[in-house]
């Protein structure tokens, strides 16, 4: 009975497609490692650094953002199972970052 494998399972909706376990990947869907530190999250998009290299945009559930390096990826995450559909992940998420009021608003 450990011959069980979800190749041939239908995706979720919200999947694009399954992931080969590429962190640095946009759509990554990543599974938080410790829930008291932050929680789920997907790749939004990827961004150089002049010090750092490439910098994943990382998105959570509850829609904070940060940018992080493939290792604190790998830190803060298990490897993606999913690459997400990009554009249903972003309405899902709220915005937590509104823009700055106008001195008209």
């Amino acid at each position: 009975m450990n011959d069980w494998n979800d190749q041939y399972d239908p995706l979720p909706h919200w999947v694009y497609r399954r992931s080969d376990g590429t962190y640095m990947e946009i759509g990554a869907q990543l599974a938080t490692r410790d829930g008291r530190r932050t929680g789920n999250a997907y790749v939004d998009d990827l961004v150089p650094h002049a010090e750092l290299g490439q910098l994943a945009v990382v998105v959570t559930d509850m829609g904070s953002s940060f940018r992080m390096t493939l290792a604190e990826l790998m830190e803060a995450f298990y490897p993606p199972q999913y690459i997400m559909r990009l554009a249903e992940a972003r309405a899902r998420r709220p915005l937590l970052d509104p823009p700055e009021p106008t001195s008209e608003n």
